[in-house]
């Protein structure tokens, strides 16, 4: 196995993007957080692209970590030693992997045997990818962008959906803010409107094919009355209609009802996600 550092995104997408596109749903997560990076220059010193070949030059695996953030994985299972021995030789630490539930487990147990390190599963996802909205009917109201106004209270929501999503100390009221900030002004972030706003959810990730939905939130008053259902199912369908082929969207292992309400909609299940912390 051949492990190749890029320092530049034009070169990883050069020799990794071909291998990724083969599952374009799955590896829709690590394209959108690598795309994210600077074209021009060197990517940070604390942000990794690596690809990894096989003996015939075939690309089997592809990682891609950004500042401050576990390293995303996808690819054989075949080369996890390759690219923890990779890590190892190059004094690369990382707070963790994210990948599918096979690759990131693979990943775990070698690093428990081969470095007697230690490790903890984080957070567990399952992803969906949706290509047709389904007929469904609407909750009274109706969806709109997210406006300037807004933001006060998008701000909160987004510091409560941080808490739902992640618990506790995953991320500060500062983070949250910057955020909605952001993407107030990428025109990213859609809302539910009745005679208020109840309920937010927002696109992310613009690939060649595909868009991610994230940032689903409805607080606990105006919950039960199908809202965030109604308001994907629109910003799904928005999407659509601007020309991607697909949407995609994680949602929490065992959180039963919005797994029910995302394939009622029309999300079919493609896999399971984990990450999972290595020390």
């Amino acid at each position: 196995m051949h492990v190749q550092a890029h320092r530049r995104l034009a070169s990883f997408l050069s020799t990794a993007k071909p291998f990724l596109d083969q599952e374009e749903v799955l590896n829709h997560l690590i394209l959108g957080i690598a795309n994210r990076l600077n074209p021009e220059n060197d990517i940070p010193e604390d942000s990794h692209l690596l690809s990894i070949s096989d003996g015939r030059g075939k690309v089997v695996f592809a990682a891609v970590q950004s500042p401050g953030r576990e390293m995303i994985v996808s690819g054989a299972k075949s080369a996890v030693e390759s690219f923890l021995d990779f890590l190892k030789d190059n004094a690369i630490k990382i707070k963790g992997v994210e990948g599918t539930k096979a690759l990131t487990d693979a990943i775990a147990r070698h690093w428990e045997n081969a470095f007697s390190g230690t490790t903890k599963v984080s957070l567990e996802h399952l992803i969906y990818a949706l290509y047709e909205v389904l007929p469904v009917s609407l909750s009274e109201g109706k969806m709109r962008l997210a406006v300037a106004e807004d933001r006060k209270i998008l701000e909160q929501w987004a510091y409560d959906f941080q808490i739902d999503a992640f618990g506790e100390g995953r991320g500060s009221r500062e983070e949250a803010n910057n955020r909605i900030r952001d993407k107030l002004e990428k025109q990213e972030l859609f809302v539910w409107e009745t005679n208020q706003i109840v309920s937010m959810a927002s696109f992310a990730r613009p690939g060649d094919q595909g868009v991610a939905i994230n940032y689903v939130f409805t607080p606990k008053a105006f919950r039960k009355k199908g809202y965030a259902r109604s308001l994907v199912a629109a910003l799904s369908q928005e999407m659509l209609d601007r020309g991607f082929r697909f949407c995609t969207l994680f949602t929490d292992t065992h959180n039963s009802t919005t797994n029910k309400i995302y394939r009622e909609i029309g999300y079919e299940l493609m896999g399971a996600f984990q990450s999972v912390a290595l020390k």
